[in-house]
């Protein structure tokens, strides 16, 4: 078991290998409504997770539930604007899974600017406005904060005429009133029950917002605050075309970490970690729709404890969250028009041991995932 900063529970057992069979199954439709306005929804297996819609077999032959994956509304009032709002796809630019998984959809608002600058490089400017967690006073929790993400995120792609391409990106993504506050010392309110995230992997500095009360039981919550620098870029090489070369890297660090004033809400005394990168390299097809196309990847990945939020960021490299370091391979093939294996090996280590806050003992972590998947689409 692994334990965090001020958490008294363990992790489940980390000592036995697991073998998973699972599905997906995801059913969308993008309508055009007029010249201007669309409408999108999906609906998909899953489990109330935001960053996987996976089904584990092997529950008693019980049937599958589904969800409103996604439904929004996109205006492209000119070629140079669009807007979507209501439950989205990702708006952003990301090149890696660092700060996004990539089944994470964004309830909210967002509005990108794309004029072009000239022939062949075009600019963008992407804001967002996103509600993570709205909920209503109750006698036990009288005036709880919603929560919020913010992001704003500017770049520019240029494009070659053999194909090669080049897209770049810096975003700062600040996320509103989600790390913990306190109950009342010395009494068994739940006043701020609130602040503790409704989901979380694992990885993020915690605190029990319920130490020195008279509450039993530990409610655990985000230690820092979280407002992220990322910069990230992509780039095609087409060279080789039908074959291409693509290089994408990301880099994220936490510029809300104050540790002076996580001392004073939280009483912890916390090193900054709080920087993470990825890197990627792909060699192959650009997208694998027939029989025989083929693909290959490899890349490194490095992520501090407090670099991003640990609940959105990828859910398999060490089976999610943050404070890993290691590397991942693997490949696509064709098998036929419109379906490919995938196979990955993914493999992840703890950066810093977390400490049991009674024993001070260090329990490193280190998680590997080997995922092979047939992909059909139609």
């Amino acid at each position: 078991g692994q334990h965090a900063p001020g958490q008294a529970g363990a992790l489940p057992d980390t000592q036995s290998d697991r073998n998973l069979w699972r599905m997906r199954v995801r059913l969308g439709m993008l309508a055009k409504i007029s010249e201007t306005f669309g409408a999108g929804f999906r609906i998909a297996t899953g489990s109330g997770s935001p960053v996987s819609t996976n089904m584990t077999l092997g529950n008693s032959f019980r049937g599958s539930s589904l969800v409103l994956d996604r439904a929004y509304l996109k205006w492209d009032p000119q070629p140079w604007l669009s807007a979507m709002g209501g439950r989205m796809p990702n708006p952003w630019f990301w090149p890696t899974d660092l700060v996004w998984d990539e089944d994470l959809n964004f309830d909210g608002v967002a509005a990108s600017l794309k004029p072009r600058l000239n022939e062949r490089t075009t600019a963008f400017v992407t804001a967002g406005a996103f509600p993570l967690q709205v909920a209503d006073g109750t006698p036990l929790t009288p005036r709880p904060r919603d929560k919020w993400l913010f992001g704003i995120q500017a770049g520019a792609e240029w494009l070659a005429e053999n194909a090669t391409r080049l897209k770049v990106g810096a975003a700062v993504f600040d996320y509103r009133d989600i790390h913990g506050v306190a109950n009342p010392a010395g009494s068994n309110s739940q006043a701020n029950d609130w602040s503790a995230p409704s989901f979380r992997q694992k990885g993020n500095s915690l605190f029990d917002i319920n130490q020195g009360t008279l509450n039993t039981g530990v409610k655990l919550a985000l230690a820092p605050k979280y407002r992220m620098l990322n910069i990230g870029g992509e780039f095609d090489f087409a060279r080789f075309d039908p074959v291409f070369v693509k290089v994408a890297a990301d880099y994220v660090r936490n510029i809300g970490f104050d540790r002076a004033e996580i001392r004073a809400r939280t009483g912890l005394d916390l090193a900054p970690e709080v920087t993470g990168y990825q890197a990627r390299l792909t060699v192959g097809r650009d997208a694998i729709r027939a029989l025989h196309d083929w693909q290959v990847f490899v890349g490194y990945r490095y992520v501090e404890r407090d670099a991003t939020l640990d609940a959105f960021t990828d859910s398999d490299f060490y089976l999610g969250g943050t404070n890993t370091r290691g590397y991942f391979l693997g490949g696509f093939y064709g098998l036929d028009r419109n379906a490919y294996l995938r196979v990955r090996y993914l493999s992840g280590n703890e950066i810093t041991p977390l400490r049991d806050p009674l024993t001070s003992v260090a329990y490193p972590l280190a998680i590997d995932v080997f995922q092979a998947d047939v992909n059909v689409r139609f």
